[in-house]
């Protein structure tokens, strides 16, 4: 390996795009640098969280936007993109979220 190089798990941080979920096992790998979320052994567990996030929406409105405000950073090459963006819609504008004072289960 030579000066300036990236191992692999350095370079995780820059994979582009992402997978949609990730999970990670923290009594094996406290330091969260392997993706569980495929494996079979780890799908009760994800189905298990994906229920409580969708009770978390149900109680407190939360709800993810169909189009989201685009980002105006460029996260892989490290700098601002300078374009007029249209914002997109809030997270919970739809349930007026906002009205909600629910804490959730939290």
């Amino acid at each position: 390996m030579e000066k300036g190089d990236l191992t692999s798990l350095q370079l995780d941080n820059f994979k582009a795009p992402r997978n949609f979920e990730e999970l990670y096992d923290l009594k094996n790998d406290p330091s969260q640098l392997y993706d569980v979320s495929r494996k079979p052994e780890f799908q009760d567990q994800l189905a298990e969280l994906r229920a409580v996030l969708k009770q978390w929406q149900s109680d407190t409105g939360d709800n993810e936007p169909q189009k989201l405000t685009p980002s105006n950073h460029d996260w892989l090459m490290g700098y601002m993109n300078n374009q007029n963006l249209q914002r997109g819609e809030m997270p919970g504008a739809k349930t007026n979220a906002h009205l909600n004072n629910n804490s959730g289960a939290f």
